[in-house]
């Protein structure tokens, strides 16, 4: 009950009040790790990255209005944006023998790469979005993953993937340092790495009121040189539409270095 007051008194901009009804609810469950991500949001404090339990369940519940909601409410074009980006490279492949989708969800981004990949594999937290996904037919092979375990994990081959694509994954994930190390040794020399972020004007990354992350082009710019990947473009876009107005964001593509 004191949850679910708290989801209200957010909704409607009261957020001292919500974040009294989170702690309350907090102290009844101290085991919530949801609610302590919602604190955290509302409190300002950063976290590096939102529980899997929170994104697990977001995602189940959101799984089946997810697309419709998204493209007809929230004027999402990231999928679109993304492969337009690839396609505007003067001098990038025109097709990708092996392609990773970070934070699948439901498809959209295959959807978008599927003529231009032989084959894509897709990674996700949320079962019922997955469902979704192998619905479409557009994947090779779906796993059941947090992103980062998966890419240091036993399923994939260093230098296995000549394309990585990731929209909107990276709004849940604060600190990215693993996944681009990661990301690079799963690549293919020269291969692209292809992503989205909520923009952020100073500092790293941050855990915003909404309970999503923001990253910088600095802090963008700064792994992708550690990683030994060079950013070849960085467009601005906006991420979505929502009652506070536009979303602003970033579509990066990296290329892997020789």
């Amino acid at each position: 009950a004191h949850n679910n007051l708290g989801v209200a008194l957010q909704e409607l901009g009261k957020r001292d009040e919500a974040l009294a009804s989170y702690r309350r609810a907090l102290d009844i469950d101290p085991g919530c790790h949801d609610l302590r991500h919602l604190i955290s949001s509302i409190s300002g404090e950063t976290t590096d990255m939102a529980p899997e339990k929170y994104i697990r369940e977001l995602f189940d519940d959101y799984a089946g209005k997810f697309d419709e909601h998204l493209t007809n409410t929230l004027s999402y074009e990231i999928p679109s944006l993304m492969r337009l980006a690839v396609d505007s490279l003067p001098d990038g492949p025109k097709t990708f023998p092996r392609a990773l989708d970070l934070g699948c969800g439901t498809g959209l981004v295959a959807e978008n790469f599927q003529d231009m990949a032989g084959e894509i594999d897709g990674v996700d937290l949320s079962p019922k979005m997955l469902e979704q996904a192998e619905a479409k037919g557009v994947y090779a092979n779906l796993h059941l993953v947090d992103v980062l375990e998966f890419l240091e994990g036993p399923d994939v081959r260093p230098a296995g993937y000549d394309l990585i694509v990731s929209a909107d994954n990276f709004i849940y994930i604060g600190k990215l340092d693993g996944i681009f190390a990661a990301a690079r040794r799963v690549l293919t020399d020269s291969g692209l790495f292809v992503f989205s972020v909520e923009h952020l004007e100073d500092g790293d990354f941050k855990l915003l009121p909404s309970s999503r992350y923001s990253q910088s082009d600095a802090y963008i710019e700064k792994l992708a040189a550690e990683s030994g990947f060079a950013v070849v473009s960085r467009d601005p876009v906006v991420v979505r539409i929502e009652k506070e107005g536009p979303i602003p964001g970033r579509i990066f593509v990296l290329r892997a270095a020789a």
